[in-house]
């Protein structure tokens, strides 16, 4: 049975990415990933049993991971996507199983990140999968006229929609239930790509992600919203993708919205990804209990390195558990 977060208060995100000297997200175009070589250095440096140990001092209920995003590069092996590139662009580590595999010895759960388009800095794979619509699929990222040479015909994306699905089974067939939910991101065309009655469309897509495990939730991210909301007709949507500046601003009225657990990400930092933190400890508590109080749930972006957290905003992340644990709304422990 399909049930998002329950009991859960929050969790921590998660952007671990091959932006070159970066693990956050750049800015679109300023940042060129490194070599597959030192991306797989990257990859085992991940020291998953230090950070599931300040999750569980942090009395996280889970963790989001990014599988990867536009660089073209994952931090889990993938041979339908390598072979569909003709070069490997997947770690060799698989971190998702191992870092589930250290959250699970303290009882957190592990979701992932993935996206709806393959990834936009990366024409090998724009070519490869036949990924580029003729309408402009990028108009948020802004590089649709740089790469608009790659556009196939087919309005539908039938080769990559398809294409997309297999890589996205074979993980999900090898993560199994380690993996208990995925937040898509960049799916801001469901009509052109997800509203359909035949396959490829987004039901299509969503059994892939549940191939594993049925009982996985799936958001789908329509990007940043003050109020969050089902992206598209299907039911194939467990929890809101709930991308939004600063939770203070979109408040629940209750657990659901449109039949959707209700679900919060913002960043704790000053950006994705990136330190220092923009609230104190009590400023962290208000905001996360503000949405749990009313029977919410959410999710905070940290800033990280691939040893852990750094002792700057750990010590801050203590101060906002203790605080948090210690109002008066917060009444179920973990």
């Amino acid at each position: 049975m399909r049930n998002a977060f329950a009991n859960d208060h929050y969790g921590f995100f998660f952007h671990f990415l091959n932006t070159g000297d970066s693990l956050a997200p750049p800015s679109a175009g300023r940042q060129k990933p490194s070599p597959i070589e030192i991306w797989d250095k990257k990859v085992e440096a991940f020291d998953v049993e230090r950070i599931a140990g300040q999750l569980n001092e942090l009395k996280a209920s889970y963790a989001f991971l990014t599988l990867g995003q536009n660089s073209g590069y994952y931090c889990s092996p993938n041979r339908c996507y390598d072979t569909l590139l003709g070069k490997r662009q997947t770690s060799r580590r698989d971190l998702v199983v191992d870092f589930a595999n250290a959250l699970a010895k303290h009882g957190i759960g592990l979701y992932l990140y993935t996206t709806s388009m393959c990834p936009m800095e990366d024409e090998l794979a724009i070519r490869k999968l036949q990924a580029l619509p003729p309408w402009n699929s990028n108009e948020n990222y802004g590089n649709y006229e740089q790469v608009k040479h790659l556009r196939v015909d087919d309005a539908r994306l039938t080769f990559f929609m398809n294409a997309w699905n297999s890589i996205h089974q074979e993980w999900s067939l090898r993560f199994g239930d380690k993996v208990k939910g995925w937040w898509v991101d960049g799916c801001y065309f469901p009509k052109e790509m997800y509203d359909f009655p035949d396959e490829p469309n987004g039901h299509s897509f969503a059994r892939a992600l549940r191939a594993g495990n049925p009982d996985a939730v799936v958001a789908m991210n329509p990007g940043l919203v003050s109020s969050p909301r089902r992206n598209y007709a299907g039911d194939d949507e467990d929890f809101t993708a709930g991308e939004v500046i600063d939770p203070q601003e979109a408040i629940p009225q209750g657990p659901e919205i449109d039949g959707l657990r209700y679900h919060l990400l913002s960043y704790a930092g000053i950006s994705w990804g990136r330190e220092p933190l923009r609230f104190d400890g009590k400023g962290l508590a208000e905001r996360t209990r503000a949405i749990t109080a009313a029977g919410g749930v959410v999710t905070w972006d940290l800033p990280f390195t691939t040893a852990g957290l750094s002792d700057e905003t750990f010590s801050i992340l203590k101060d906002f558990c203790a605080e948090y644990w210690d109002g008066a709304d917060a009444k179920v422990s973990r």
